[in-house]
C-alpha cells in the first residue's frame, strides 16, 4: 500500500488544521509506517479510504486514531533534570513564599504533555520531597494533560518496566513505587491520586477558571510551525499566574519579539508579577 503525494497533503493538511503539528516533506515514509497497519486491520484499501473515514466521522473516533498513531511519545524520567533541579531550589520556593504572603494554600501545576507519565510523575515526585509533611494541607495538584487517549490509559495506570525505572531515584523508587509483577513498579496510591490526567488539545480553547503557578509544555512545540507557536505561547501566558513560570524543552527556541514572558534560563520563563 502506497501513500501518494496527495493522500500525504490531506493527512499534513489534517495533523495541521486540527492538532496544529506541522509535518516537513520528509515526514512521508514516517506516515506511511505509522498508519499502513491500522488502515489495513480497519480493512481500507487505501489511504485515500482512511482519510474519507476520518473526515465524515462525526464523532471524532477515527481521528483520535489518527492522532494516537502520529504521536510521538518520546520520554523518560526527569528527562533535562536541570529543570527539575531548578524546579525544586528556585520556583517552588518563590511561589510558597508569595502563596505564604496571600495567605493561600493553592498551587496549581499543568504539565501540559504528559505522554505516558513520566514527566507528571517526576513533577509530582518533586512536589512531595520539597513540601513533605506540609503538602497535605495544601490545596495543591497536578493538572496533566496529552492529545492521545492511548498514552494518558499507560498514563493513569502508572505502571513501569524496571528498566524505565532506572531514571528515578533508589531512593524516590522505594519511597513512591511498589513491585507490580514481571519485572514492572507501579507508583503507590498516593501519588496517582494527586495528579489528574485528562485528553486536551493544545489548539482547543483553554477552558481552565484559574491561572497556574507553573505550566511544563515542553518538547511539544517542535511540531508546530512558527504561527502555531507563537498563538500557543500568547495563551499559555494568559493561563500562567502573575510571577508564574512557564518550562519547554531545551531544543525548543522561542523568539523574544514571540515571547511575552521574562527570561530566566534557557527554557525556563517567568510572568511578571505585575501579569
Amino acid at each position: 500500500m502506497k501513500l501518494t503525494n496527495q493522500e500525504f497533503e490531506k493527512i499534513r493538511s489534517l495533523l495541521h488544521d486540527k492538532f496544529g503539528i506541522s509535518l516537513a516533506d520528509h515526514k512521508m515514509a514516517m506516515v506511511t509506517g505509522r498508519l499502513r497497519k491500522i488502515i489495513m486491520q480497519k480493512g481500507f484499501s487505501s489511504f485515500s479510504e482512511f482519510i474519507d473515514s476520518v473526515q465524515e466521522d462525526g464523532s471524532g473516533r477515527e481521528l483520535q486514531v489518527l492522532i494516537d498513531r502520529m504521536s510521538t511519545n518520546h520520554t523518560f524520567f526527569f528527562r533535562e533534570k536541570q529543570h527539575f533541579d531548578f524546579f525544586s531550589s528556585h520556583i517552588l520556593p518563590e511561589i510558597t513564599h508569595s502563596l505564604d504572603k496571600k495567605g493561600s494554600g493553592d498551587l496549581r501545576i499543568w504539565c501540559a504533555a504528559a505522554s505516558t507519565g513520566e514527566e507528571p510523575y517526576s513533577i509530582m515526585m518533586t512536589m512531595l520531597e520539597f513540601f513533605k509533611d506540609r503538602y497535605r494541607g495544601l490545596t495543591a495538584g497536578l493538572l496533566a494533560t496529552d492529545i492521545s487517549s492511548r498514552v494518558l490509559e499507560d498514563a493513569c495506570a502508572g505502571i513501569y518496566e524496571d528498566s524505565k525505572t532506572k531514571g528515578i531515584p533508589e531512593n524516590l523508587r522505594k519511597r513512591y513505587l511498589q513491585p507490580a509483577g514481571n519485572d514492572s513498579w507501579q507508583f503507590k496510591e498516593f501519588v496517582r491520586k494527586e495528579i489528574i490526567f485528562r485528553k486536551f488539545n493544545l489548539m482547543n480553547p483553554f477552558p481552565f477558571k484559574k491561572q497556574f503557578n507553573v505550566i511544563f509544555c515542553r518538547n511539544v512545540m517542535i511540531y508546530f510551525d512558527t504561527a502555531t507557536r507563537k498563538e500557543l505561547i500568547k495563551r499559555l501566558y494568559q493561563a500562567t499566574a502573575p510571577g508564574g513560570y512557564l518550562l519547554v524543552g531545551h531544543s525548543e527556541s522561542i523568539r523574544s519579539s514571540d515571547c511575552p514572558y521574562d527570561y530566566v534560563q534557557p527554557a525556563i520563563f517567568r510572568k511578571g508579577e505585575s501579569g
